[in-house]
């Protein structure tokens, strides 16, 4: 038995430690780039109070609120001019997975003068990059811990990873507080994304026990809340065993990496003119995924199946009921998208597709799956009723 299991971001989690900030931050660096997104994080004055902590402690903050819900390479540029300019010696992402992969890229790419350098690239180690806290206000991504970011090209029209250890945060600080006043759509999508890490890296050939044990965890509290959080009924401990699933998928896509299906969902991102999220380009395709992969990985799908109280010859279908009653579509073509679409999708592939656990994956097999996904079958369409 060989195996490596490596996580250098030291992990702070617990309600209320976000009042632990501004001493964990004072011995990094003095100047921030603090990374946001446009509203959210404003409009609920979590970010007028993080500066204020800071600067409580003689630290001079420079915010860049520009990153869209798929962040993109020059938002990524804009946010290391800023940086550079003022001269700043740390970054913080606070907010969802978009805003801490937007603050890790713009941390990584300081010395660059474009991230678009290093997007489908493993960045050398070599490579100066500037520390990096990642606060998370949502439950679902786990970037707070993983060495990519993932960032849209806008000249090449291409969606892909920037990957390396230097990639990682230095420090994850998970306060289970700033994500419980989530819309339920919010925590039901994020809540999707956790449980794909966790089966991914559960089935992925890269699997090892340790990641494992920790698969089969966050599998089992994802089955033990999901129905509460879909009737909007979940409570606060339920909630927090929410935020530790999506921590601990973060941990295990750290180590692993994904399957087939993030690629697949990754290079949706190329067509510009629709804009879905990534837990719902996932549960496009999904479902499809799952009844190509099951004769791959079949003792293991059945063993997600029994921990997700699925029939286990139906998981395919019984996962399209899960996304129907999180409230997303588990096809394509549910989010605007047309048939032509698919040629752009195939096209836009990039990254490892070695460690799903489907044979020889080529072009006509992601052909098949996206053809396959762009329509629900009926069954679905009738039990969405």
């Amino acid at each position: 038995m060989t195996f490596d299991h490596f996580i250098p971001t030291r992990i702070i989690f617990g309600r209320g430690r976000l009042k632990e900030l501004a001493s964990i931050a004072a011995p990094m660096g003095r100047s921030v780039l603090m990374v946001c997104g446009r509203r959210s994080v404003q409009a609920s004055g979590l970010l007028r109070s993080l500066r204020a902590a800071l600067v409580s402690q003689d630290m001079a903050v420079h915010i860049f609120d520009g990153v869209s819900p798929n962040p993109r390479s020059d938002e990524v540029d804009a946010a290391a001019v800023v940086a550079r300019r003022q001269g700043c010696d740390m970054v913080i992402g606070v907010g969802g997975g978009s805003a801490i992969d937007a603050a890790k890229a713009a941390a990584v790419s300081i010395d660059y003068q474009s991230v678009r350098e290093i997007i489908g690239e493993i960045v050398p180690a070599t490579v100066r990059r500037l520390p990096v806290i990642a606060i998370p206000t949502t439950a679902g991504t786990g970037a707070e811990v993983t060495k990519g970011a993932i960032i849209k090209d806008v000249v090449r029209g291409f969606r892909s990873g920037v990957r390396g250890d230097g990639v990682f945060p230095n420090v994850a600080l998970v306060d289970p507080d700033l994500s419980e006043s989530m819309p339920r759509n919010v925590a039901c999508a994020t809540a999707f994304d956790a449980l794909t890490h966790a089966i991914e890296s559960y089935i992925a050939r890269a699997a090892t026990p340790i990641t494992d044990v920790l698969a089969e965890q966050a599998i089992g509290l994802f089955a033990t809340h999901y129905g509460a959080l879909a009737d909007g009924k979940l409570d606060a401990a339920g909630h927090d065993d929410l935020c530790l699933a999506a921590l601990i998928g973060g941990i295990n896509i750290a180590n692993l990496g994904s399957c087939l299906p993030h690629r697949l969902q990754q290079a949706m991102g190329s067509v510009d003119r629709i804009e879905t999220s990534h837990p719902q380009g996932l549960a496009a395709v999904y479902p499809t995924w799952l009844r190509h992969v099951r004769p791959f990985a079949k003792a293991r799908l059945d063993r997600v199946a029994h921990l997700l109280r699925f029939r286990p010859d139906d998981i395919a279908g019984e996962m399209a009921g899960l996304i129907l009653r999180l409230g997303m579509y588990p096809a394509i073509g549910s989010y605007g998208y047309v048939r032509a679409d698919l040629n752009t999708f195939r096209s836009g592939i990039s990254g490892n597709l070695k460690n799903d656990p489907i044979d020889g994956i080529g072009p006509e097999l992601i052909r098949s799956i996206y053809a396959e996904a762009f329509q629900a079958p009926e069954s679905v369409v009738a039990a969405a009723g």
